[in-house]
């Protein structure tokens, strides 16, 4: 039980500290790029670096190893073997494979119409216009046709 309390408190402060941390370089930097996301892996990256060689057999300090145990983490050998159906390329979530990459660009092109003050029907069937067979399979049929009925 002690060891869920440790990692309670461990983890509120590493918490905290990562908070503050990507607050002072986001306003130290700017945030057009994530600085304190990087900041605080290098900095944490370090810190569990130095811990483990201080504390190591052969290091300076002397700590149980469930002290350590939480630091580092035993060499263990991992392997995944794909058992999917043929012709689907899947990812490691049983998707799609590219389907993060598809959200991406979906969520993208929703953006684009705006700015350009157009219609996002007409502009994402505009896009289609070097694909007629694309175009026929849409969901989206033209604005002059929406509410007709067939």
């Amino acid at each position: 039980m002690m060891s869920y309390i440790w990692i309670a408190i461990g983890s509120a402060i590493g918490g905290a500290a990562r908070y503050w941390c990507t607050g002072f370089a986001a306003r130290l930097f700017g945030e057009t790029f994530p600085w304190g996301t990087l900041l605080v892996n290098i900095t944490g990256s370090l810190i569990i670096g130095f811990f483990a060689t201080l504390t190591g057999p052969d290091g300076r300090f002397f700590v149980s190893s469930t002290t350590r145990q939480f630091v580092r983490i035993p060499n263990v050998r991992l392997e995944y073997v794909q058992n999917e159906p043929k012709g689907i390329q899947t990812a490691f979530w049983r998707s799609v494979g590219p389907s993060q990459n598809i959200f991406v660009a979906r969520a993208s092109l929703m953006s684009l119409p705006q700015p350009a003050k157009k219609d996002p029907v007409e502009y994402r069937r505009a896009l289609l216009d070097k694909s007629p067979r694309a175009k026929a399979c849409s969901i989206w049929p033209p604005r002059s046709q929406a509410g007709a009925s067939p």
